[in-house]
């Protein structure tokens, strides 16, 4: 932390900061962002477990310029995506893989209000449904990348919505099992690049 606050006092037209499985980080200084970054459009520390709502909520209300965010299998929650809507950001990537307990609700209220957003990763939300993916597909028509893998409630349906929706979708990461239909799954357009995540026996 103490570093991490030295180099952003020294920065204070920090535009991108990419900080990944650092488990030593906190809020402490996450914190200090929303103090001396304000210009900052990049933020990405996926995997740095000691950081909450408690740092992230005042970014969302202090930096308006931030575009590319990733919180992943952070302790990030609803609180934030309640401060980001209120922002309303002009998003372009969000990612939220692994924020097991956020809910549908509070991610799209989120998307409504950005829907400049073309990379959304959603990996390991276990609370996404069918009814969030039609809200996300309605509200993001300019979506070329999203991540749906261990997502236990969506279904083919879901999925069909999305690429019917946004016509300018390229990238699709799903689960192998769950709830998709094999042949959901091989009629697939052409054009779109599909990961597939295989869970281990």
């Amino acid at each position: 932390d103490a570093t991490l606050e030295m180099f952003l006092k020294r920065s204070p037209s920090l535009q991108k900061l990419w900080l990944s499985n650092c488990p030593q980080i906190t809020d402490a200084s996450i914190s200090k962002i929303a103090e001396m970054c304000l210009e900052i459009e990049t933020l990405r520390i996926p995997h740095c477990l000691k950081v909450s709502d408690e740092a992230l909520v005042p970014i969302a209300n202090n930096c308006r310029a931030i575009q590319h965010l990733d919180i992943s299998a952070t302790d990030a929650g609803d609180e934030l995506m309640i401060a980001l809507r209120d922002a309303k950001p002009n998003l372009k990537t969000l990612e939220l893989s692994g924020l097991w307990e956020m809910s549908s609700d509070a991610i799209t209220d989120l998307v409504v209000v950005c829907p400049g957003i073309h990379v959304l990763n959603l990996n390991k939300v276990e609370d996404l449904d069918d009814t969030a993916l039609q809200i996300i597909s309605l509200s993001c028509p300019d979506l070329i990348e999203i991540h749906v893998a261990n997502c236990p409630e969506i279904t083919g349906e879901g999925l069909v919505e999305v690429i019917s929706e946004c016509s300018r979708l390229r990238f699709l990461e799903l689960s192998s099992d769950g709830n998709i239909a094999p042949h959901i799954i091989a009629n697939l357009p052409s054009h779109l690049r599909i990961a597939i995540d295989v869970e281990p026996d």
